[in-house]
């Protein structure tokens, strides 16, 4: 039997740094601060090559796929009234085609929803609630505490980020039906949370394969709260996984880095 209960920390928390000799701490922050830098770039880099894909997805199979759709109904219109083996047939594709558009669609909505440059983290997070119950029938909560959720744009891209990649879990994995988002801000961090009913996962096993999915999964979530400055936690049993990212926010109560 697997152990009742897992749980696991990503990450490296600051507060380690205050247990080692006073002498190390200027190096230590120094590279913690280049480490940082250098994973903030990784992510604005792979977001670039999210919004790329997004794009050139849109532009050519989307609208190949449309065209085909088209196609295929007119096709049918210059169909004989007696040529109704051809017109199923046609009928059968056509419906092909729109499933492997919606398929298309789907994949192209994880990769770069709509909003996500134009908009802050809570309209951007409330909008892809709302597509992923329609698209998925999870039922998905919200819950926030008071405070100022104009975090910075690094800060709000990676925790929407991480939080997406939870849902996938909670979907793909843990097979849930009830997601609960929480996003609260206590003690100058944000902490965002992602607590399902699923079944749970082998932790171990994960993180194992950690090093193998650095751009997706644990290891691309554990990135992204590392480019925060912050770290992942993961609880997990038969009855439910709970993610919890905690960041720190800076002096002024913004996410953002001050340069």
């Amino acid at each position: 039997m697997p152990p009742a209960f897992r749980s696991g920390l990503f990450g490296c928390d600051r507060a380690d740094a205050n247990r080692l000799p006073p002498g190390q701490h200027p190096a230590i922050a120094t590279q913690a601060m280049e480490e940082r830098a250098i994973s903030l770039r990784c992510a604005a880099a792979r977001e670039e090559e999210r919004r790329r894909m997004a794009a050139d997805l849109h532009d050519g199979p989307t609208q190949q796929l449309v065209n085909l759709v088209l196609r295929l109904d007119l096709a049918e219109q210059g169909l004989p009234p007696e040529a109704e083996e051809t017109r199923r047939e046609l009928a059968h594709l056509r419906q092909y085609t729109r499933d492997l558009l919606q398929d298309l669609r789907r994949f192209m909505f994880e990769l770069r929803p709509a909003s996500l440059e134009e908009f802050a983290l809570l309209p951007v997070l409330r909008q892809y609630l709302q597509d992923y119950r329609a698209q998925y029938g999870i039922h998905v909560d919200l819950q926030l505490s008071d405070g100022d959720w104009n975090l910075g744009r690094d800060h709000e891209v990676n925790l929407f980020r991480i939080i997406q990649e939870a849902l996938t879990n909670a979907r793909k994995h843990a097979r849930a039906s009830r997601v609960t988002v929480t996003l609260c801000q206590r003690q100058a961090q944000v902490i965002a949370e992602v607590t399902d009913d699923g079944r749970g996962f082998d932790l171990a096993a994960a993180r194992l394969r950690a090093p193998l999915e650095k751009r997706l999964g644990l290891a691309g979530m554990e990135d992204r709260a590392r480019a925060l400055g912050g770290h992942l936690e993961i609880h997990t049993t038969e009855g439910g996984t709970r993610i919890r990212v905690l960041v720190p926010l800076e002096p002024d109560g913004s996410g953002a880095p001050h340069g």
